[in-house]
């Protein structure tokens, strides 16, 4: 928000890249750092926003446990899909077909004599 300050760091910015213009190395450092910084933000964003698969919350979950534990969690995890994608596959007329047989046993027996 300081304009002298602003404007006295841009000048010094200025001099420097005019006195380096030259200098390949320094052009391919700076470019590489602001290849990361970019790069940085992106994954920051894409975390804000809960974008792409980021293994830092699995591993807390799994730390200090067995490997043969690993192997039943990610094998719950899969058997998990599986039964979602089998389930998504049948479709919705089977399912309606379930729940009211369901029902029709919930409503099944005899029933009790009405109280008069």
């Amino acid at each position: 928000t300081d304009d002298e300050a602003r404007a006295a760091v841009v000048a010094q910015a200025v001099q420097f890249a005019n006195e380096h213009k030259d200098n390949a190395q320094l052009q391919q450092t700076a470019q590489k750092l602001l290849e990361d910084e970019i790069n940085q933000q992106n994954e920051d964003l894409k975390k804000t926003l809960g974008i792409g698969w980021y293994w830092d919350p699995i591993r807390k979950e799994l730390s200090g446990v067995s490997a043969l534990f690993i192997i039943g969690w990610i094998g719950t995890k899969l058997l998990g899909w599986i039964i979602s994608a089998y389930a998504i596959t049948i479709g919705a007329p089977f399912w309606f077909d379930m729940l009211k047989k369901v029902i029709q046993i919930r409503n099944a027996g005899v029933k009790p004599e009405e109280k008069k």
